[in-house]
């Protein structure tokens, strides 16, 4: 279990990179489509108010990844928290259809079969 502990790990980390940057390009592009629109047309809050709801979507799915990209860093290092973090991002990722289905569920699978790890005492 412990091969699929270490490739549930580096697997969200990746994914959590890749979220990360979608999320930045998203920022970006409504940044840059926020310009363009607010000084060509008369109406400018008509798109300004869809660019803020595109930076709360991209602050949403930035701050997932960044979820993505801890958790797995904190499983990968066996940390107790790591596993808590983990459960909870893979039934979130349920709702990707069809990579971050597949993914979550791998997630669970391992981490639910798996026994917990030891704490080190310190």
């Amino acid at each position: 279990m412990n091969k699929h502990f270490k490739l549930v790990a580096i697997l969200q980390m990746v994914f959590g990179f890749v979220m990360l940057a979608f999320a930045i390009l998203l920022f970006r592009s409504y940044r840059t489509l926020d310009s363009v629109f607010s000084d060509r047309f008369r109406d400018r809050t008509a798109f300004h108010d869809h660019a803020v709801n595109g930076y709360v979507f991209a602050g949403v799915v930035a701050l997932f990844a960044l979820l993505q990209i801890f958790g797995g860093g904190a499983l990968w290092e066996r940390r107790s928290w790591g596993r808590r973090v983990m459960l909870a991002v893979g039934v979130i990722e349920l709702l990707g259809i069809p990579v971050g289905t597949a993914l979550g569920i791998y997630t669970l699978w391992v981490l639910i079969d798996a026994p917990k790890p030891a704490v080190p005492t310190v």
